[in-house]
């Protein structure tokens, strides 16, 4: 049996940089190859070949959980972007994966894919799992050895910017409207914000895919309320209003706090709950709020805000 040198063995993290932020992160961070392709097929011999139709480039991971006003522009950016937009912009953005054994991934033309799910409660780090997608760079053929990617060896930049004093893990109190109990009420263990997001892929034929834009996104966010009464639940998920009316106009902006995060679903209506006859279950079980558009002198508003609590 032939022997193996062990340093050919390459293990070990990185850091991710992306729009002047990094990122490190909780678990793996995996880099995926996304490859298109399309078979060639005949009547007498059947599939004979595959070939390529478009490629891309995935990065995905869990941030570690530290949150400052920079890092929340690059992880949470679509809050009040205009349907049909460009998520890759005018300039290409490289997004880096830097090895701690020095070799350096760059991905020259990326954009965010998936904003986290915030997590906002005591035993919780904020983030959820992230994803990046890399495209071809800008007037760039994609038979060039860097139009996707370059690696290069180059040193570890270290982690002088990661600060433990940054990941907040404390707990939200919430308002939700002007009338008790709804106006201040706690959780059973923390919120849940998700973000869903739509996008179309703009593909040219020779190029594959080469941009996304924005076609839609709802947010949508869900605890467990300590407080409010099964009767004043449903008072808001079921009102007495006529079959084809509004779900909000019932709807007033959710605010969720803590001394280090505010974030805001804005116009939030109660859209579904669950109870439960239980002796060891609230009767008020996980209830789910959603965010609906409102449009200003024909701008569109925000779905939603994530800030530094001033």
């Amino acid at each position: 049996m032939p022997g193996i040198d062990r340093t050919t063995i390459i293990t070990g993290p990185c850091i991710v940089q992306f729009a002047g932020q990094s990122f490190w992160s909780k678990g793996d961070v995996t880099v995926a190859p996304k490859n298109k392709r399309f078979p060639v097929e005949t009547s007498r011999f059947g599939k004979v070949d595959e070939r390529f139709s478009s490629r891309m480039i995935e990065v995905t991971f869990e941030p570690e959980g530290r949150f400052t006003a920079g890092l929340a522009a690059v992880l949470w950016p679509y809050a009040g972007t205009n349907i049909g937009t460009s998520i890759y912009g005018a300039a290409d953005r490289a997004l880096v994966v830097w090895g701690v054994d020095g070799v350096k991934l760059t991905i020259h033309n990326a954009s965010l894919t998936q904003m986290p799910n915030l997590r906002l409660g005591v035993s919780k780090t904020i983030s959820g799992n992230v994803k990046f997608t890399g495209l071809l760079a800008k007037s760039t053929d994609p038979a060039n050895a860097a139009a996707y990617y370059t690696i290069a060896a180059a040193a570890y930049p270290g982690d002088a910017g990661f600060a433990v004093s940054d990941i907040p893990t404390s707990a939200f109190t919430t308002v939700w409207g002007g009338s008790a109990p709804w106006s201040s009420f706690q959780t059973e263990a923390g919120w849940e914000i998700a973000f869903s997001l739509k996008l179309k892929e703009q593909e040219v034929d020779g190029l594959g895919t080469v941009d996304m834009s924005l076609q839609g996104l709802d947010v949508s966010a869900k605890a467990i309320p300590v407080g409010p009464t099964m009767a004043q639940a449903m008072a808001k998920l079921m009102p007495a209003v006529a079959l084809g009316s509004s779900l909000a106009a019932g709807g007033a902006d959710l605010v969720i706090a803590s001394a280090a995060v505010t974030a805001t679903v804005k116009n939030a209506s109660l859209a579904d709950a669950q109870f439960a006859y239980s002796s060891d279950k609230k009767r008020l079980g996980s209830c789910e709020w959603i965010a609906t558009r409102t449009v200003t002198a024909g701008a569109l508003d925000p779905l939603f805000s994530i800030a530094v609590t001033a």
